[in-house]
């Protein structure tokens, strides 16, 4: 002890904020690097979507990254503080290597278990290197003051210090890498949870762009995750997008083009390449088109399409409302399944006409007061065009022929799915189901109100149909999230998972991997996305726009700049010859592939019973 009373062979506070700056630069730089090598070297990090995600938040958020580790730091220099005082007494190189195992043990759980209140979770890998960084600090200060000196060769006490940390970051890098082998070999390989809702338009959307606050939840995991932002549908209507999210293939290839075709058990599905490698598989499709009996249910173990309730004694919305049962059954099932890896697919119906939100939504951004006049008046011949006359919505005789009406009510339904997902989230969250399990938000197509002289969808293949949200988010998020421009399809996703669960295609599918874009990696698999609906097609890049309509034996061109004229509203095809040509070729190209791929395929049909029938005129998709 000295005259104050302090033990000299250990630093004062004063000392150890001092050499907390020195070793932040010394430390940060180099426990990145180490476990950047390490991420890149190990395949597996990459499939878990754990490696790149960390180092793109080390490159694109330096700052960010540094000050919601600090809290970290804190947590890592508690727990080396209470090791110097347990082991105070412990000295020499045993007491050293005692407190080296037990610090990367506690290195390796806290970024397991961390919560990410204290901003682990969410930025993956980056705030390990500052807790490393802290018991570097705690390392060559406390535990062996005087005797870096002494080592041979005389390495400076800089050197030292550095080498001394590599100790637990080595440690722990291989405890994990022996952790993530067990979990594949077990089943420890991410989950999936797959949500489409039924008819959103991208334009409708708040991180799109919308002025209506009707998808807050969707918002935020556009925040945290990927948003696509030119995003497509393969087609326009749930029976020709939902098997090509399925297949992996366009709708030409897997052949369903009217009602009433199965889906050929040729193809090995999603669903069937995830449960060959051991995945629980299981899809709740509340619309009639996804019917079991039209094979859509192959590769899912378990397959609810019992989710409407068909009582006519009931209110329209009660009748119709499928978010709540859907989410209540499928939370359910995730209990049951246990730690198992899991791949499901959510398809939320309720934004669909009859546009009839529960009573606490009803209305919600319709501004109408009783007794005025329609904000935007339907004429008689436009009130005909719908697919179901007067079914489209619930309301008066002035709602029924305002079109602020209909927009309002299907922007409303939006809302309830919206919250819906945020419930499921938010008890996914509370269970701990979300730590290892990668989010896809989209939709089957858009949904059109007038804006080129129809309803609905199945109609045009104006963006208003096919332009729809596409959100992917991973176990830990980039920090801020990531806007990726490039052309793709809804169907590309299907195909991303496949990677991620480290599953080798099987067959030959059309889909693209987006896990290059989601790296940062390499150019957009597309250059521009294709849409189909039997003989007119589209190819759809960030800017242009081309629509090639060859039925009825006439051939209709049309071009439209969305930089300048996003509601295509201006066919430019005449001014841009060369464009159009070329982009014609291209179109052609594919539906010659298409129509190769497609005879392959065996495309059954089935004689509908007469409640199937019900089902589907319904919703608009019988007359």
């Amino acid at each position: 002890m000295d005259a104050n009373g302090s033990d000299p062979r250990y630093p004062d506070l004063r000392t150890v904020v001092g050499d907390l700056a020195v070793w932040l630069a010394v430390g940060g730089v180099l426990g990145g690097l180490v476990l950047g090598g390490l991420a890149v070297r190990e395949e597996r990090y990459l499939r878990h979507g754990m490696s790149f995600l960390a180092l793109a938040a080390v490159k694109t958020r330096v700052w960010e990254t540094l000050f919601a580790g600090i809290p970290v730091l804190g947590v890592s220099a508690t727990v080396f503080a209470a090791g110097r005082l347990a082991f105070r007494r412990l000295r020499g190189w045993p007491g050293l290597g005692l407190f080296l195992l037990l610090s990367a043990a506690a290195v390796h759980f806290l970024g397991l278990y961390a919560p990410a209140r204290i901003g682990w979770g969410r930025l993956g890998v980056a705030e390990k290197v500052l807790v490393l960084l802290g018991l570097g600090i705690a390392v060559e200060r406390t535990l062996i003051p005087g005797r870096l000196g002494k080592i041979p060769g005389r390495i400076p006490r800089a050197a030292a210090a550095v080498l001394l940390l590599l100790v637990p970051v080595g440690l722990s890098a291989a405890v994990q890498l022996a952790w993530a082998g067990r979990a594949e070999r077990v089943g420890g390989r991410p989950s999936f949870l797959f949500l489409v809702v039924d008819a959103l338009r991208a334009d409708h959307v708040g991180a799109l762009g919308y002025g209506r606050d009707t998808t807050p939840a969707i918002d935020r995991l556009a925040e945290r995750g990927y948003l696509f932002t030119n995003a497509v549908s393969n087609s326009i209507a749930t029976r020709f997008t939902v098997p090509s999210i399925f297949t992996m293939v366009f709708p030409r290839v897997h052949g369903i083009v009217v009602d009433g075709q199965t889906l050929s058990r040729r193809f090995v599905t999603l669903a069937e390449h995830l449960r060959e490698e051991g995945y629980a598989t299981a899809a709740w499709c509340p619309n009639p088109s996804l019917n079991s009996v039209f094979g859509y249910d192959q590769g899912f173990a378990h397959y609810d399409d019992q989710i409407l309730n068909d009582d006519p004694a009931l209110p329209v919305w009660r009748r119709f409302e499928t978010a709540k049962r859907m989410n209540r059954r499928f939370l359910a099932w995730v209990e049951e399944n246990g730690d198992r890896p899991w791949f499901a697919y959510l398809h939320y119906r309720d934004t669909h006409f009859p546009y009839a939100p529960p009573p606490a939504y009803d209305r919600m951004y319709y501004r109408r007061r009783p007794g005025e006049r329609a904000l935007r008046p339907v004429t008689a011949a436009e009130y005909a065009l719908q697919p179901s006359p007067g079914r489209m919505a619930v309301g008066d005789e002035t709602d029924l022929h305002d079109l602020a009406y209909y927009i309002a009510q299907y922007d409303a339904e939006i809302r309830y799915t919206d919250d819906q997902i945020a419930i499921l989230l938010a008890a996914l969250e509370k269970a701990g189901r979300l730590a290892n399990t990668w989010i896809v938000v989209t939709a089957d197509h858009g949904e059109g109100f007038l804006e080129h002289g129809r309803w609905n969808h199945g109609n045009v293949l104006y963006d208003e149909a096919c332009h729809v949200p596409l959100v992917i988010v991973p176990p830990r998020p980039p920090p801020g999230g990531k806007r990726i421009p490039a052309p793709v399809h809804t169907f590309d996703a299907s195909r991303t998972i496949l990677d991620l669960a480290g599953v080798e295609p099987k067959g030959h599918l059309q889909a693209k991997s987006l896990l290059p874009l989601l790296e940062g990696k390499g150019d957009p698999p597309w250059t521009h996305a294709y849409v189909e609906k039997k003989q007119r097609s589209v190819l759809r890049g960030p800017r242009w726009k081309y629509l090639l309509d060859t039925g009825r034996g006439r051939q209709r061109e049309e071009l439209y700049d969305l930089r300048n004229d996003p509601g295509e509203r201006r066919n430019v095809a005449a001014s841009h010859p060369g464009l159009v040509g070329e982009l014609r070729k291209r179109v052609r190209a594919i539906r010659r592939l298409n129509e190769e791929l497609a005879r392959e395929v065996d495309v059954g049909s089935l004689s509908l019973t007469k409640k199937q029938k019900d089902d589907l005129r319904a919703l608009g998709y019988l007359k």
